[in-house]
């Protein structure tokens, strides 16, 4: 079991990191959300429910690393 969620996590990274790189090199969304339909196997509705999460939860993650800073 524990072999399965390093296997995810290592992917998550991954995927993370090419879709941090995709914006930081300004590749359009329609084409990140073509990449991730591809390699995510997705549909575009799926792939865009997908970005709206990982998005939110990256804002929220900085807004309570801020917080963490500011109470320091």
């Amino acid at each position: 079991m524990t072999d399965k969620i390093e296997t995810l996590n290592k992917r998550l990274k991954e995927l993370a990191e090419n879709i941090k790189s995709f914006k930081e090199n300004g590749i359009s969304e329609e084409i990140l959300e073509a990449w991730l339909c591809h390699k995510l196997k997705m549909s575009l509705s799926n792939v865009r429910k997908f970005m709206k999460c990982y998005e939110e939860f990256y804002d929220n993650l900085l807004k309570g690393q801020i917080l963490e800073s500011l109470e320091d």
